[in-house]
C-alpha cells in the first residue's frame, strides 16, 4: 500500500505540470511574449498561445485524475492542477528570462530548462494539497523530472517537433 500511495502522490504532483510543460511544443506559435512586451526577454519560442494552452491542458490533466482520489480532496486537486499548471508555465518563462539575463543565447542548453518548471509548479500547488508533499516524494519528483525532461526533449527533437534536443 505504501508503494501505491507513493506512486499516486507522485502522479498527482507531476501530471498537471508535465502536461502543461509538454503541450506548448505542439500547440504553441503565434504572438510571443517578446512581441507583446516589445522587449527581448523570453525568446521566440515563448508564445501566448503556448502559455495558455499549457495552463488549460495541465488543468484538464488534473481533472483526468479525479476519479482516483478520495472525495474530500477532489476540489482542492482541481485547484492544485490549475495553479500547478500556471506555475509550470511561469517557471518555464522564468528559465528563459534567466537565460537571457545571464547571456545564454536563445536555443542554447541551460540546466534550469529541465527543472525550473517543476520547482515553480510544486511551489504553486503546495497551497492546495500540502499533505502529499514529503521530502522523499519531492526529491523523487525532481530527479525523475530532470531525466524525463531530457529524454522527452531528445525524442521530440528526433521526431521533428523541437529544433534542439533540450
Amino acid at each position: 500500500m505504501v508503494v501505491m500511495d507513493f506512486a499516486l502522490a507522485f502522479l498527482m504532483l507531476v501530471f498537471p505540470a508535465y502536461a502543461a510543460n509538454a503541450i506548448p511544443v505542439l500547440l504553441g506559435g503565434g504572438m510571443t511574449f517578446d512581441d507583446l512586451l516589445k522587449a527581448k526577454l523570453f525568446g521566440k519560442n515563448k508564445t501566448i498561445r503556448g502559455f495558455l494552452s499549457g495552463i488549460i491542458f495541465g488543468s484538464l490533466a488534473s481533472m483526468a485524475l479525479i476519479s482516483l482520489l478520495p472525495m474530500q480532496i477532489r476540489f482542492q486537486y482541481v485547484l492544485f492542477g490549475i495553479f500547478s499548471s500556471l506555475g509550470a508555465m511561469l517557471g518555464d518563462l522564468l528559465g528563459s528570462l534567466l537565460k537571457r539575463k545571464i547571456g545564454i543565447a536563445e536555443g542554447k542548453q541551460f540546466f534550469l530548462d529541465q527543472i525550473l518548471f517543476i520547482v515553480v509548479a510544486l511551489c504553486f500547488g503546495y497551497i492546495f494539497i500540502p499533505e502529499i508533499y514529503g521530502l522523499y516524494i519531492v526529491i523523487a519528483v525532481l530527479i525523475v523530472t530532470f531525466f524525463m525532461h531530457i529524454m522527452f526533449n531528445i525524442m521530440a527533437n528526433r521526431i521533428g517537433v523541437k529544433n534542439v534536443p533540450w
